[in-house]
């Protein structure tokens, strides 16, 4: 029976519906398992017309053969397909239609979202990197290094938001309408994987950086004869737009409420005579920032070429401002050029009060891309199940021994011939990070499943991860991940590349790290470390996953086999578990064809 809105599909008489159950692919570990059936043709009933509203009408207005409709198959009253999705190909005389099931539903539903398409509503809060860098879920500011380290200390206003890898993977199950169960929820190096921001410029609705340029100069020539003390230079023409300068006063105040970080400049020529008793400071609130050096002779030409930075963490508050100034009350200044600027690009600007949607910031990636990342990542094989999204290593399978399926007396041809060949796979097996980091190698970070078999192909690139990989540096004592975005510790201009996207691993401090704003507890970032006991280095990851499906691709053996399978062997079988017949176990890559009470072919790979 083929059941679509609790109705009962009329049939012709010997309909054929042969149902045909794969697994991700033994030879493609970047393939999905679906299960589907054959196309077969049912009749225009009545009873039919009306469930596909009339789809064989020319003029029938039903959206039903392009869109999804839930269907289940039960043959001799066992339900062997629960959660299926009827395609319709044909209306006429008849609907040509087949079935897809098991794997399907999720992956259709993530198809063509993107990162940004999840709610992450959960990630939306104050841009506070001091009250987030030892967090578990969701934000975290860990130290990394975007090259703003002066050799000794961090200054945490300069962190960036990384998010963690496990928040986004619920997300997309969440959002797609699937719960999920596997080991690999509480994998202690899958909760410490994060995605660090990594795009060109770090902005967000004007609530991270205020990214625009200012300069005013002198009009002219300028004399000054017995300057007043504190006296203002005058920048009187304003050569880009800003609302923070007034000319009148000479000052670059700081009206908004918004904490800047920003590089302040001024250039100024001048000539100077009649006495010696004058210097020109760039002040900051009164206070001297940089001066010239005073004159020491009766007259002379001077640049002042001085620059304010606020690199460690004391950024420029409302209300507070900058001047050029004269000190001193002798002598005739003659200013011939002068410019006072400043530059914020890419700079951490924040908005106290105002909360910020961290998954905006993360990368323009696609959901499938993640999840094929995490699939490949951690050797997974998907599972659908009422909902669920059963999660296991192909490792976890092959030990699995106990839970096998005993196939042994379904057994009906006792010959078979046996494939040698080690699948789609070569001599050397290689697993990349993509986009070297400009500091490291371009294979840095590799693995490789290694095949004894001669036969094969030498080399072969079996998966490249969407992530770049990153270098981990030593600065001070503290070990962490290097991303090129600050170009100096003196600087916060960034680089015209996009860092590129990264996946890194946090840690616990070590007790001699230098302290972040006098803290000591902080979590690090890092690609590679030796001293940890989790690396980013896919070798490890493959170890992990991988280790006896490795073993078994030493000596590959494919073998088809025959067996009389039941509708409860259909209906309860699982990809999940390994196959035991006789003295051998196998993972099962391909059920063909099934069709009750008819003998069915099967497709083994054994394992070890």
């Amino acid at each position: 029976m083929i059941i679509v809105n609790d109705i009962v599909l009329d049939m012709y008489p010997n309909t054929i519906v042969a149902q045909t159950l794969k697994a991700n692919e033994v030879g493609n570990i970047k393939t999905r398992n679906v299960s589907y059936t054959n196309s077969f043709q049912i009749p225009s009933t009545e009873n039919n017309d009306r469930v596909f509203e009339y789809a064989n009408n020319l003029n029938s207005e039903t959206t039903i053969p392009y869109t999804q409709k839930s269907v289940r198959q039960i043959e001799n009253g066992v339900e062997i397909i629960r959660n299926g999705y009827l395609q319709m190909s044909q209306a006429g005389d008849g609907y040509r239609i087949s079935i897809i099931s098991s794997g399907y539903g999720f992956f259709n539903q993530i198809e063509g979202k993107y990162l940004v398409d999840l709610d992450l509503s959960a990630l939306i809060a104050d841009f506070d990197p001091d009250a987030n860098m030892n967090t578990t879920t969701g934000v975290i500011f860990p130290v990394i290094n975007y090259g703003d380290f002066d050799g000794s200390s961090m200054d945490s206003a300069t962190n960036l938001p990384s998010i963690y890898y496990h928040t986004i993977i619920n997300q997309i199950f969440t959002d797609a309408g699937y719960s999920k169960s596997g080991a690999i929820f509480s994998n202690a190096k899958y909760l410490n994987l994060i995605i660090p921001y990594g795009r060109e410029n770090f902005l967000y609705d004007g609530k991270f950086s205020i990214p625009f340029e200012f300069s005013a100069i002198t009009l002219g020539s300028q004399v000054f004869v017995n300057p007043v003390l504190n006296d203002n230079v005058e920048f009187v023409t304003e050569t880009k737009e800003s609302t923070y300068y007034n000319s009148a006063t000479g000052r670059y105040t700081n009206s908004n409420a918004v904490a800047m970080f920003g590089d302040f400049f001024s250039t100024v020529t001048y000539t100077f005579s009649g006495g010696i008793g004058f210097t020109i400071q760039l002040r900051k609130n009164g206070a001297t920032v940089l001066a010239t050096a005073n004159g020491t002779v009766a007259g002379g030409t001077i640049t002042l070429d001085s620059r304010v930075l606020f690199p460690d963490g004391v950024a420029m508050q409302q209300t507070e401002y900058i001047e050029v100034i004269f000190t001193g009350t002798t002598g005739t200044v003659t200013i011939t050029d002068g410019k006072f600027y400043n530059t914020i690009r890419n700079e951490i600007v924040t908005v106290p009060g105002n909360a910020v949607d961290f998954g905006k910031l993360l990368p323009d990636v696609t959901q499938k891309e993640i999840i094929t990342d995490f699939a490949v990542r951690f050797g997974l094989i998907f599972e659908e199940i009422n909902g669920v999204i059963y999660c296991k290593s192909l490792d976890e399978i092959i030990l699995d021994k106990t839970n096998a399926l005993d196939w042994t007396n379904k057994r009906v041809s006792r010959k078979e011939a046996i494939s040698f060949s080690p699948l789609d796979y070569a001599q050397n097996n290689y697993f990349d990070y993509s986009n070297a980091d400009e500091l490291i190698s371009s294979v840095f970070g590799r693995g490789n499943i290694a095949v004894a078999n001669t036969n094969a192909q030498i080399d072969k690139s079996i998966f490249t991860s969407l992530f770049n990989n990153t270098a981990t540096v030593l600065v001070a004592t503290v070990l962490a991940a290097k991303i090129p975005i600050y170009e100096t510790s003196t600087s916060r201009s960034v680089f015209d590349n996009e860092p590129g996207i990264r996946l890194l691993l946090v840690r616990d401090k070590y007790s001699y790290e230098p302290t972040i704003n006098g803290e000591t507890s902080y979590k690090v970032a890092y690609f590679e470390d030796a001293s940890q006991v989790y690396t980013m280095n896919f070798q490890q990851f493959l170890d992990d996953a991988y280790q006896y499906f490795s073993l078994s691709l030493q000596s590959a053996k494919i073998v088809p086999r025959t067996y009389n399978l039941t509708e409860g062997d259909i209906s309860s079988f699982s990809f999940l578990y390994p196959v035991f017949d006789k003295d051998s176990y196998f993972l099962v890559n391909t059920i063909k064809n099934y069709v009750s009470g008819k003998m069915t072919s099967v497709e083994l790979f054994k394992i070890v």
